[in-house]
């Protein structure tokens, strides 16, 4: 069993500038960036001839999906006032300027009714509607869970194992008895990349790119870490692995890596403007789930609307982002709080449930500010999935680890999403957010904890 943390709850700035573009005028947007910044080169991504090489040697990619201009190259005081400057205008291209700090993976080392909802003519709910229904709901699980109803907590509160059949994960969320396998379903895991020598998934299709401009792998999206690789096992493991055991959710999805944390064997990290091209590439290959088990500290009540509106417009494009809450809870006093990215309205945030049925020790808390809510929970203790061995020797062999963390959560939530979206042909974006949150299980645990509760398999 492993638990590691992010090394700090103070933010490590990179010296990068992120710069949030009104999508309609993204053109008018680079073209003032280059005047302010004094900057020249520029790639696009959807430029057919862009590489890692091409995208390290510009002073500003183009994000064109997300609306998003990374400056690569450190600009002084007076330049980065000027682009702040600007983003204060009302007629100005810019919206805001955001700078670049490092992400890390998130792995712990009165009655009332409330109504259904019901789809609009398009056969979406809206956004807003599902987190006021999230609320309504965890409104209620707080008293009857505040009133100690041995009933209530009986019915609801169980103690899994793991069998020879499958983990306790798998049983705790009825996948087990699913007849869906995310069949013709893109998952995207944006990660510390994936070992693509792992057993368990020999001849799987594995769709996979690397973003990470420091990485010099042979094979650059090859995990030297285990994280990822454990997170693309939960959510998208075989049926019938070797091991016996089932581990993994999604068993028939087409699984896309995309590496954005770096090799670092014991807490990997990764630019956010790495990561957003990967959220780029995702959308753009048309994958319905991104599941993100990274983030960075956030402290209680603070906002970072860049990340906001880049989740926001990432809905919209039709991939529901799944992030890990993160694994706050431990820290000093004042560092509970929802972890960036998902902390943002448009992003699912996932906290952490041990096999008991009690939140994680370490599983971050929600606070007041719009989107600081915790989501949904998912099995975060001792999980069982493939993993990348570090051997005595330094070098690395193929494998299987029990970890702990929301970034184990997460890709559980990520893969039953996959089957949802198999079971509701056509549903993606919020339509498959209302899905995962109406057929939660409720739990008598506290909102700020569990969100609206347990995520169920369809």
């Amino acid at each position: 069993m492993e638990f590691l943390n992010t090394p700090s709850s103070e933010p490590e700035f990179t010296g990068r500038q992120l710069v949030l573009l009104k999508q309609d005028k993204l053109d008018e947007g680079v073209q003032l960036i280059q005047e302010l910044a004094s900057l020249s080169s520029t790639v696009s991504s959807t430029d057919p001839e862009q590489d890692s090489h091409s995208v390290s040697e510009a002073d500003i990619t183009v994000l064109e999906t997300l609306g998003v201009a990374i400056i690569n190259k450190p600009i002084d005081a007076t330049h980065f006032l000027s682009l702040s400057a600007a983003s204060e205008e009302p007629e100005s291209p810019i919206l805001s300027v955001e700078p670049e700090q490092y992400f890390y993976a998130l792995m712990d080392i009165g009655d009332r009714v409330i109504a259904k909802p019901q789809p609009s003519q398009s056969g979406e709910i809206s956004l807003q509607y599902l987190q006021g229904y999230r609320d309504g709901i965890a409104n209620l699980v707080d008293q009857l869970a505040n009133q100690d109803s041995l009933p209530f907590k009986s019915i609801l509160s169980q103690t899994w194992t793991d069998t020879a059949a499958a983990t306790w994960g798998l049983q705790a969320t009825n996948v087990v008895n699913s007849r869906y396998s995310g069949k013709g379903i893109k998952i995207a895991v944006l990660d510390t990349g994936f070992d693509l020598n792992h057993p368990g998934f020999q001849g799987r299709t594995i769709v996979s790119r690397s973003f990470v401009q420091s990485n010099k792998s042979l094979l650059p999206v090859q995990d030297l870490n285990g994280h990822g690789t454990h997170c693309v096992g939960t959510a998208c493991g075989p049926r019938n692995p070797k091991t016996g055991m089932r581990y993994g959710v999604a068993y028939g999805a087409e699984i896309y890596v995309a590496k954005v944390l770096d090799d670092r064997p014991v807490i990997p990290k990764g630019l956010p403007g790495e990561i957003l091209q990967g959220i780029e590439w995702a959308i753009l290959q048309g994958c319905h789930v991104i599941s993100m088990s990274l983030g960075s500290p956030r402290k209680p009540g603070d906002v970072r609307p860049f990340y906001h509106k880049v989740m926001d417009r990432t809905l919209k494009a039709g991939s529901l982002v799944i992030a890990a809450a993160g694994n706050s809870r431990q820290r000093p006093a004042g560092m509970p709080a929802v972890n960036t990215p998902a902390d943002a309205p448009a992003a699912m945030a996932v906290a952490a449930l041990d096999a008991r049925e009690q939140v994680a020790d370490f599983s971050s808390q929600g606070d007041s500010v719009n989107g600081g809510q915790v989501d949904l929970i998912g099995p975060g203790v001792d999980v069982y999935s493939s993993y990348v061995l570090r051997t005595k020797a330094g070098s690395t062999t193929t494998g299987y680890s029990r970890l702990n963390g929301t970034s184990m959560a997460a890709p559980h939530v990520a893969g039953i999403a996959a089957l949802y979206a198999e079971a509701n042909p056509g549903t993606k974006g919020q339509a498959l957010w209302s899905l995962l949150v109406q057929n939660a299980r409720r739990l008598p645990l506290a909102s700020q904890d569990a969100g609206i509760g347990l995520v169920q398999a369809p």
